[in-house]
């Protein structure tokens, strides 16, 4: 009762508490209400507080092999060396996270799109809720949401699986004091999912 009490204090500290009614997941305004298997992600996210800047690798693979999870949890290191796979896009991203709570992260993407010399900027938050991780991102265009666990005291682990459309990623982010990397990959539209990726991502961030 002293941890959740404790929670809802936290939260009308930051103007949001919602101590009084449960939270949708996909909710990216109000702070959930802290339970006790919260406490094992207190700060999980507050080392990415701050501004980070870099580009988005997005590659493309025209040929996958047959699926082997080996190379696909963690990523691949080497996936843009094979033959078939050429760098189909990039994006020069901004994102701004600020903590609330030691629980709930709100964060602005800023991506630029060299090719289109468009700019989409988008918002969300990093969430513990109900002793789970969550990732919800308002793009102009949807809600992404993903799942997420912890490898360690600086990886994240983010996926999601929806199969109508089909919309599979997994993505390993690793923070440091710097650099903020990222590998990942996904399936889309009509993907074999007995297959490879047809998508693989790559990015390095840097603190501003």
């Amino acid at each position: 009762m002293k941890f959740l009490l404790w929670g809802c204090i936290v939260g009308m500290m930051a103007v949001a508490s919602t101590c009084d009614r449960d939270v949708p997941i996909n909710d990216t305004d109000d702070i959930p209400q802290s339970v006790p298997a919260d406490s094992a992600f207190m700060y999980a996210f507050a080392k990415l507080d701050g501004t980070w800047h870099g580009t988005f690798y997005i590659y493309r693979d025209t040929t996958p092999d047959s699926r082997g999870e080996a190379q696909l949890k963690p990523p691949a290191t080497d996936f843009w060396r094979k033959p078939d796979i050429y760098l189909s896009d990039s994006v020069v991203v901004t994102q701004q996270y600020k903590s609330r709570t030691p629980f709930f992260q709100e964060v602005r993407i800023t991506d630029y799109y060299p090719d289109q010399g468009k700019t989409v900027v988008s918002k969300g938050v990093n969430k513990v809720q109900n002793g789970q991780l969550w990732c919800v991102v308002r793009k102009p265009e949807e809600t992404v949401i993903h799942e997420g666990r912890l490898d360690g005291a600086r990886t994240i682990i983010w996926s999601r699986d929806e199969r109508d459309p089909l919309k599979v990623e997994y993505f390993r982010e690793e923070v440091e004091d710097s650099t903020y990397t990222i590998r990942g990959w996904g399936y889309y539209s009509q993907a074999n999912l007995a297959k490879m990726p047809p998508f693989w991502f790559e990015a390095t961030y840097y603190r501003q």
